[in-house]
């Protein structure tokens, strides 16, 4: 029996819902049933950890231990009589626009390009529906905070200490020019643009962080 391949029924953050009721018999269960072949394609179409319900761990492991393609269908309460309990678009509110404003996740989509100021002469209001674009974004919510933090570049000059900035050129959510903005405006910063690296700190190249950090250290 293969053990490679599997099935996973479950709550998830978003992806596509099978229609209410009873599926018309022609109902192409293709596009719900959807083949995933990868830890980070399933947070790309379904979304992370999901505080009511366990599948994004099941598949997880399954992918950890060794598996390679899986099934996954998405279930939701969408005829629930309590409209609480169905499921709802994502709401959050736009960084630097006013406490009413508000912007839509329309769509499930990956990645990110957030753009609140419309057209020329169009302003957003409550409900108004934005554009999300792009590659790599799992939490919306973190760069929508990071956004909204405002601008703490001008205090960046009274940094002191030996700085050590490491950075993957492949970085999906922060671009290298802004590293290397920040190198700039830190004095005698140093910066490693790591070639292979993305968003995160890969085991193998750990040696390589320490030594950047320990070198430094011998600065101070």
């Amino acid at each position: 029996m293969r053990t490679d391949i599997a099935g996973f029924a479950g709550f998830t953050e978003r992806g596509p819902l099978p229609p209410p009721g009873n599926p018309p018999r022609d109902f192409d269960w293709t596009t719900v049933a959807i083949k995933v072949e990868s830890w980070k394609q399933f947070l790309a179409t379904f979304g992370s950890f999901h505080a009511c319900g366990y599948l994004a761990y099941s598949v997880r492991a399954f992918f950890e231990t060794g598996g390679m393609t899986c099934y996954v269908v998405r279930v939701a309460a969408t005829t629930a009589a309590d409209p609480a309990m169905c499921p709802s678009t994502a709401q959050f509110p736009l960084p630097g626009a006013a406490a009413a404003a508000a912007g839509v996740l329309k769509t499930a989509a990956v990645g990110y390009a957030l753009d609140h100021t419309g057209a020329p002469g169009i302003q957003l209001s409550p409900g108004s529906l934005i554009g999300i674009a792009g590659t790599g974004l799992l939490q919306i919510d973190s760069v929508v905070a990071i956004a909204a933090d405002g601008d703490r570049s001008p205090l960046l000059a009274r940094i002191k200490a030996p700085t050590q900035i490491i950075h993957g050129r492949q970085d999906p959510l922060v671009p290298v020019a802004a590293g290397l903005d920040l190198a700039a405006r830190i004095g005698g910063a140093q910066i490693d643009v790591i070639d292979a690296m993305g968003h995160d700190l890969p085991i193998p190249l750990w040696p390589r962080f320490a030594a950047g950090i320990a070198a430094a250290a011998g600065r101070a």
